[in-house]
């Protein structure tokens, strides 16, 4: 069984009876709060809660506790808040909540590349993303409209030329049942929810962007700067979770299909329409300045769209080593 995994020569993980080991002797001081980090049902996320449920972040000696939301935009709210130190987004959601002054993301680790799971489907009779003028189009902000952008300018055609119809992913089947719609930008479950029921059909895949629809995780800042220790633990736990997925690959998938509550078929399917990102892959990429590169483009992008107001928010984005 073969996955899309971007992996680097890395020292091989640690067994899952040695972790769970480990893990019941690496206990976090008493007097530390969690880092609380917010996901969303997201293929590329679901290996976060894996390292959570497996003893991957205790063995390494960092108490991290993954928090759910049904939305992406509820995770950035939550954080925006205070009620969670991280969050588990697309670089979008980064530079929106940057942009807008609430608190200071600072990434820290990306997750994967959307490369196919992140979909346009439309409704019978709108066959190709030229249809879409003037029609009703749900999008949840901005990964939603960052992604319409990105397939609308393959056509020759803008956000201004689609009627934005702004809605939570999860609120999207409802508002399509009730007619309220001619397509969606979405992504599983709820994308395959929408095609099952609905009857709706992919026009558009981020397979045809590739590269542009980058997932990460990022903490506050505040965070990284007290506990830089618990960033470089969550980084090795992540590659301990991505070998977990290559060496014992069926519990694994299982686990990541309940938690999506999709089939295992469906889930291997997802799993190769991402690239999942390890960190040995991406040390360098930290180091040499190529993350803060990806933030700035995707915010200029942004501000050219009017998704948001602050291009700089991008200085800064991705987080360095503060020790």
């Amino acid at each position: 069984m073969s996955f899309r995994i971007a992996t680097a020569p890395r020292r091989i993980a640690l067994g899952v009876g040695l972790l769970l080991l480990v893990a019941s002797c690496a206990r976090a001081s008493a007097n530390e709060e969690p880092i609380r980090i917010g996901v969303n049902l997201w293929v590329g996320y679901d290996l976060l809660e894996v390292a959570e449920d497996r003893g991957i972040f205790a063995a390494h000696g960092v108490d991290i506790e993954i928090v759910d939301f049904t939305s992406l935009s509820d995770v950035v709210s939550a954080y925006g808040r205070g009620q969670i130190d991280g969050m588990a987004t697309s670089i979008n959601e980064v530079l929106q909540v940057r942009s807008e002054g609430l608190r200071s993301p600072e990434i820290v680790l990306m997750t994967d590349y959307s490369a196919g799971a992140d979909v346009i489907v439309a409704a019978p009779g709108i066959e190709s993303l030229t249809d879409l003028a003037g029609r009703r189009v749900l999008v949840e902000p901005p990964l939603g409209s960052f992604i319409l952008a990105l397939a609308l300018r393959t056509v020759g055609l803008s956000l201004e030329d689609v009627e934005l119809v702004l809605v939570n992913q999860v609120e999207m089947p409802s508002v399509i049942a009730a007619g309220g719609a001619d397509a969606a930008v979405g992504y599983p479950p709820v994308s395959i929810e929408i095609e099952r029921d609905a009857g709706f059909t992919q026009i558009f895949t981020t397979a045809e962007v590739s590269g542009e629809v980058v997932d990460v995780v990022s903490l506050d800042a505040s965070i990284v700067a007290r506990h830089p220790e618990g960033v470089d633990a969550l980084r090795m736990a992540w590659d301990d979770a991505i070998a977990l997925l290559e060496t014992d690959p069926q519990p694994t998938i299982q686990a990541m299909a309940d938690r999506e509550a999709i089939p295992v078929g469906e889930m291997e399917a997802l799993l190769n329409e991402v690239e999942l990102l390890d960190w040995a892959h991406q040390a360098s990429q930290f180091e040499e300045g190529s993350v803060d590169l990806l933030c700035l483009h995707a915010a200029e992008l942004m501000a050219d769209l009017g998704l948001i107001t602050d291009p700089t928010a991008a200085f800064g984005c991705a987080s360095r080593d503060p020790r």
